[in-house]
């Protein structure tokens, strides 16, 4: 007898914190066509029970749904906490992320081929929603959350009793809503499974995501009273810094643009000089309320017939980026080499680092700090926006880059800044303050484990076919006393400063175009250009396995549009150019993840329960943060180190891997 694959899915009464019944499950056996459909018991004779259901989904060999992981499942097992399924879990929805990394570009080249309008909704571009995929595959999908939605929005319904009104019942238009998500689930299954990604890659994402889904669930804790002074510390600069460039900018007149009058009329021009003051028949001044003379000011006339230009005088506003482009062009002679899509100078902090003037380090101090401010209090992603009873809960998407890393939202606690620039080695202003406001509950500690030159194990490791392992040896053991690390074999090779070297190289990894390799060196506009060009070839020069690599990767991407990931995934190339970028950031990933795995699968070997001794808080890039119980955190210390060196033993990767751990109260104290 053959495996049986059972697609299926639920229909419930709320989210699982408030959920207290399951209405509907239906399921289909994918290689027969069967399908049965089950209401909750008290519907009789419309069909088969829940607990019917659940008997073949337990039993079955594979199950299949769309975002089963994160919901169906737990779902279920709140209600039914012994429903355990024996075969393989598969979620389309951790497939498609994975085998559709690049989804909005794909919607994209698709709109453009068939015309705006004439693919999917707009709002479903980049999505891997059912609904999406429905649009895609042709397959209707159906309507009746969005239907019921609509009605209880026009019953003035809000909060739980909208959410009641259309999922608190089960009705004949739910089930059969839910017997066409498990036709579109069906279809989406069949088309994910003939793509050819590796079961490798395909179980990896799968046990990544249930690990991560634990840690959203759990959250990261925020010191509030420590965040609050953050803000003010933050306020009080921003205050300060505006009151100083306004000082150093004067208000100037403003071309606001045509205007024509609709009636005929004058108005006072009270911002010039008065012409003399109001009199009374008798030749004595006219008073005001405080006794004094009554000021004539000069009129403008404005006539219905007589179009005019409006100029205002108007103070300088820093968190303008217009404005401050017409100062740094008007008063410096500043020419901007980079432009947004609308035509204006692209100003920001980054832009302003460059350039020599006094005001400009002003503004590149203010536009920090304001980044700082909204990240931490008034932005729309700010941590403020997002805790809940003391606890942030960032959402994750697993696999939300085309390399595989992972993407952060709500906040985006990726962008959290660090004590120290990884590149550059330069403090960062406000990082320790903004890291020490992450902690950990009563009774923990927060363990801190990263691995240790990851970017430069991996090229060693891809460089070793073609060097023999040279590479590896210089990673590994170069001694920066000595002159033999490889920062400083750079800089010899680039004719530049260590520092600078390091800073080269890693914009060189990260696939950064001649241009601003040109500016690291400290060239500007059309020289940068042609000076980073010539840096990339002299670096290549003294490296000839790093060139290569290069090219063997560029070959493959330019004749493939792909390449190979460590664990046999897919990788959509968007350029030759940027192939070994996308093959580094790639194999870190995918190795963190591997590592991730490992890790949680031998603190459990060793007897500890995730979400009581220990849980993950925050998985960023090459970095993980775990809440543990105060008297276990040097072991699970130990044990992430080590499960960063078996994940590259897992692999067979010709650099080893390590990685390093610190214990502490907050996270400034362990990154």
């Amino acid at each position: 007898m053959g495996q049986t694959t059972l697609v299926f899915d639920i229909e419930t009464n709320g989210l699982i914190p408030e959920m207290t019944t399951i209405h509907s499950l239906v399921i289909k056996n994918t290689d027969t066509g069967q399908v049965w459909s089950c209401c909750k018991e008290y519907v009789g004779d419309t069909g088969n029970s829940i607990a019917f259901g659940l008997g073949l989904l337990q039993d079955a060999d594979v199950i299949v749904g769309h975002n089963i992981q994160d919901f169906d499942i737990p779902a279920i097992q709140k209600l039914y906490p012994s429903f355990k399924p024996k075969g393989l879990i598969r979620d389309t929805i951790i497939m498609s992320r994975l085998i559709y990394a690049d989804m909005l570009d794909a919607d994209f080249r698709q709109e453009k081929r068939l015309g705006i309008g004439k693919w999917i909704k707009k709002n479903l571009l980049g999505r891997h929603s059912l609904e999406s995929w429905g649009q895609r595959m042709g397959i209707w999908k159906g309507d009746y959350g969005e239907i019921k939605k609509a009605e209880a929005k026009a019953k003035g319904l809000t909060g739980q009793d909208a959410v009641d009104y259309v999922w608190g019942n089960w009705s004949k238009e739910m089930q059969d809503y839910c017997e066409q998500d498990v036709e579109v689930t069906d279809r989406l299954w069949l088309k994910l499974t003939k793509k050819g990604f590796s079961e490798e890659s395909i179980q990896l994402e799968h046990d990544v995501r249930r690990i991560v889904a634990r840690q959203e669930a759990y959250g990261f804790a925020l010191d509030l009273r420590k965040v609050q002074d953050l803000h003010g510390t933050l306020a009080q600069r921003k205050a300060e810094l505006e009151k100083a460039l306004q000082s150093e900018f004067k208000p100037w007149y403003r071309n606001l643009g045509p205007k024509e009058p609709t009636v005929d009329r004058s108005v006072s021009q009270k911002h010039l000089p008065i012409i003399g003051y109001e009199t009374k028949k008798n030749g004595e001044f006219k008073l005001d309320k405080d006794g004094n003379k009554k000021p004539i000011w000069p009129k403008c006339h404005y006539s219905t017939d007589a179009p005019y230009t409006d100029v205002k005088l108007l103070p300088f506003n820093p968190g303008s980026r217009q404005d401050v482009a017409n100062r740094m062009r008007k008063l410096f002679g500043w020419r901007p080499t980079e432009f947004t899509s609308d035509g204006h100078p692209k100003v920001d902090d980054e832009t302003l680092k460059g350039l020599s003037y006094p005001s400009a380090k002003v503004l590149c101090e203010y536009f920090m700090v304001q980044k700082r401010i909204g990240q931490v209090a008034e932005g729309k992603e700010a941590w403020l926006r997002h805790v809940v009873n003391g606890r942030v809960h960032g959402r994750v998407a697993t696999n939300g880059a085309v390399t595989g890393r992972m993407t952060h939202s709500k906040p985006n606690m990726a962008q959290v800044p660090g004590i120290y620039d990884k590149k550059t080695g330069e403090k960062l202003p406000y990082g320790f303050e903004c890291r020490r406001c992450w902690t950990v509950g009563k009774g923990k500690k927060l363990v801190g484990c990263d691995a240790d030159a990851l970017e430069l194990r991996d090229l060693a490791g891809y460089m070793a076919a073609y060097d023999g392992g040279a590479y590896i040896k210089t990673v590994l053991e170069g001694n920066k006393a000595a002159g033999t690390d490889m920062h400083t074999l750079n800089a010899a090779a680039l004719g530049c400063s260590r520092d600078t070297a390091k800073t080269w190289f890693y914009a060189f990894i990260y696939g950064s175009g001649d241009e601003n390799l040109g500016n690291i060196l400290g060239f500007t506009g059309k020289r940068a250009m042609a000076e980073g060009k010539k840096s990339r070839a002299k670096f290549l020069a003294a490296l000839p396995a790093l060139k290569s690599l290069s090219e063997a990767v560029a070959r493959k991407a330019k004749t493939q549009g792909w390449i190979k990931g460590l664990d046999g995934r897919i990788l959509m190339v968007r350029s030759a150019h940027s192939s070994l970028n996308t093959l580094l950031q790639s194999a870190g990933a995918i190795q963190m993840k591997r590592a991730l795995v490992i890790l949680d699968n031998n603190l459990q070997a060793l007897g500890l329960v995730p979400g009581v001794h220990y849980e993950f808080v925050a998985n960023v890039h090459d970095e993980w943060q775990i809440e543990v119980d105060e008297d276990k955190a040097e072991l699970v210390g130990k044990t992430a180190q080590d499960a960063i060196r078996l994940a590259g033993e897992y692999y067979k990767f010709r650099c080893p891997l390590a990685g390093n751990s610190v214990v502490g109260a907050n996270w400034a104290e362990t990154h």
